[in-house]
């Protein structure tokens, strides 16, 4: 979880918001509606993650403006990221967002493991701006799937996030394995842990 100060948070809930084209009036409707039916009912949740390829500034400040105390993270994906421009693209841009975390995550929800090469000049360029910083991509139970993530932090990036859902589902009832889970937690630990030192 996206966390400046803290690796580790506990979340109570989480929602999703996913809009692909934000340029349809339709689209801005149901948005626009959604979040009235959500501040209605006072349902705020802990964190809002907004899965989109460069959202106008102004549905995050209207994220921001219904649901204050709630943590919003952006989702940079391979189609964001290589509209901005890489290295410095993502952090530029991102000084319009008010956001707590940017989630780079390359593969865009697929689970195809990222090369952390690319991203750790990408990680250094988004540090300057003042936001958390979590990865995905592929991440799971197995040594090969936490690679990713153990060259990061071997190559100095510390005080990260990790984001990790496709394989640690079961692949017959695409639900939450709990085995994989644990597994997953075991392995990543430590080396979220040695971020500290």
């Amino acid at each position: 979880v996206c966390n400046k100060e803290n690796n580790i948070n506990v979340i109570s809930s989480l929602h999703l918001v996913y809009y692909k084209n934000w340029k349809k009036k339709e689209n801005q409707k149901i948005f626009r509606k959604m979040i009235e039916r959500m501040a209605e009912n006072h349902l705020a949740p802990n964190l809002i993650q907004v899965d989109s390829v460069w959202p106008p500034p102004r549905i995050i400040n209207s994220l921001r403006n219904s649901f204050p105390n709630s943590r919003i993270i952006l989702q940079l994906g391979s189609k964001a990221i290589k509209e901005a421009g890489l290295p410095l693209g993502p952090s530029e841009r991102l000084r319009s967002y008010n956001v707590d975390c940017v989630l780079l995550d390359p593969s865009s929800g697929t689970g195809q493991s990222f090369n952390p090469n690319w991203a750790i000049n990408l990680i250094e360029s988004i540090r300057e701006s003042p936001v958390a910083i979590a990865i995905a991509g592929g991440l799971g139970p197995n040594q090969e799937d936490i690679r990713p993530l153990n060259m990061l932090i071997s190559s100095g990036i510390s005080n990260i996030g990790v984001d990790a859902q496709g394989k640690l589902m079961n692949p017959n009832t695409h639900r939450l394995d709990p085995n994989r889970a644990i597994d997953y937690v075991r392995r990543t630990a430590p080396l979220i842990f040695k971020q500290e030192n």
